[in-house]
């Protein structure tokens, strides 16, 4: 399914009342015109705990698109090829860019959240919808939740998304492309100044849904890159963490 923009706002809302996700005609009626705008909080940094919210059923690319403003046809998978042209494109996190996952065998149309704050080079704070597993929420939005780079080159092309209601346990690794920004593309990549960061301490993955030529060239990057992997001792294994679904 391809939708952006306001069509993709009313295009959900009407899929939502008509699968009985959303609230009744006469709630819905008194409430929708204030529950956008409420629900969908401003990529902006709160110092609250990780929540989730759940109105009309959501998908990611609605939900960034009206959090950022960021127009962009096609699924998730497509929003970084689509943005060249139009939004700046790099690897610097920056409070309400939009961090673009790539398609994999699991999450075969991609992802897109928002990026709420920036903790440091190898860490940040999303904001984002329709994302399944611990800590998601299948059609709602989740707040707050840490993301950290685990690319060896710090370019955020390889990451972990907290799991369940904790920042101190991380679920799979996957392949992203980088951050889009809400500004005109110039035609240069925004790239990070500097060294990378020093890869941030987790626990081991549950999985790895990179292809075998991205573990590839990761593994090349690694043998040049100076930072130490620092891991945390063994834990029991985890289960799958993000959504196998096929509609975006």
């Amino acid at each position: 399914m391809r939708l952006a923009g306001t069509k993709a706002v009313a295009a959900f809302a009407v899929l939502s009342v008509g699968l009985g996700l959303a609230p009744p005609a006469s709630a819905q009626a008194a409430s929708t015109a204030s529950n956008w705008t409420g629900l969908i909080q401003p990529a902006v940094a709160t110092n609250v705990p990780m929540r989730a919210t759940r109105i009309f059923y959501l998908q990611c690319v609605a939900y960034a698109h009206m959090a950022t403003g960021i127009a962009i046809m096609g699924n998730a998978k497509d929003w970084w090829a689509n943005a060249a042209g139009h939004y700046a494109r790099g690897d610097v996190p920056e409070p309400g860019s939009v961090l673009a996952f790539k398609s994999n065998w699991h999450m075969p149309l991609g992802h897109v959240a928002v990026v709420a704050r920036v903790v440091n080079s190898r860490e940040i704070i999303i904001n984002q919808a329709n994302w399944w597993g611990p800590g998601g929420v299948p059609g709602g939005i989740a707040y707050n939740i840490p993301v950290i780079d685990v690319s060896p080159r710090n370019d955020w092309t390889s990451v972990r998304v907290a799991l369940g209601h904790t920042d101190h346990v991380f679920g799979s690794i996957y392949p992203t492309f980088g951050f889009i920004y809400k500004r005109p593309d110039t035609g240069v990549m925004i790239e990070a100044s500097g060294g990378p960061g020093k890869l941030p301490a987790a626990n081991p993955a549950p999985s790895d849904f990179r292809s075998a030529a991205e573990r590839a060239a990761a593994a090349v990057a690694a043998r040049t890159s100076y930072p130490e992997v620092a891991q945390a001792p063994g834990a029991a294994p985890l289960g799958l963490d993000a959504p196998d679904r096929r509609l975006r």
